[in-house]
């Protein structure tokens, strides 16, 4: 298994990208512990969940979002439960995403018409992974017993 690292500002800013038997990943000296180790997390899911390989098409644009939110999500879930970033990184994390979601132009973009401006449009290309992050983020704390982390879902996944 490869991970190739390059340099964030030469390659158009931070971004993680599952390859062949490794991942890429475009590093920043700046960028919070949190995202570093969930960026990491979220490709190493795609090799795991599948996803990483499926391109945007008409038909495939909703599965598509939804491997891409339950990556994200897990991604950084399995930064926190590991003990690699701390509650507090992880619910500043989680602010971001919501922060991102709620104060975008694009809000209210159906997942159909994302794929149409997805890859020339940088400022719509992380509400994809905000939106669905959040809707697993939701379901999570909805089935758990209580709501609170220690008895979410994803910790029950990772006992298993």
């Amino acid at each position: 298994f490869y991970l190739i690292v390059t340099d964030a500002e030469n390659q158009g800013g931070p971004a993680g990208m599952a390859i062949y038997n490794g991942i890429t990943f475009n590093f920043a000296p700046r960028m919070p512990d949190s995202y570093v180790y969930s960026t990491l997390g979220h490709e190493i899911l795609h090799h795991w969940i599948g996803g990483g390989d499926i391109s945007i098409s008409k038909s495939t644009a909703d599965f598509y979002w939804i491997l891409e939110g339950l990556t994200d999500y897990l991604g950084l879930r399995l930064a926190f439960e590991s003990g690699v970033i701390s509650q507090g990184e992880y619910f500043d994390a989680l602010n971001r995403k919501i922060v991102e979601n709620e104060t975008s132009i694009f809000k209210s973009v159906t997942n159909q018409d994302m794929r149409d401006y997805y890859p020339t449009n940088q400022m719509i290309s992380t509400i994809p992974y905000c939106r669905h992050h959040l809707i697993f983020y939701y379901l999570d704390n909805f089935y758990s017993k209580n709501g609170s982390l220690k008895d979410s879902l994803s910790l029950k996944w990772l006992k298993k």
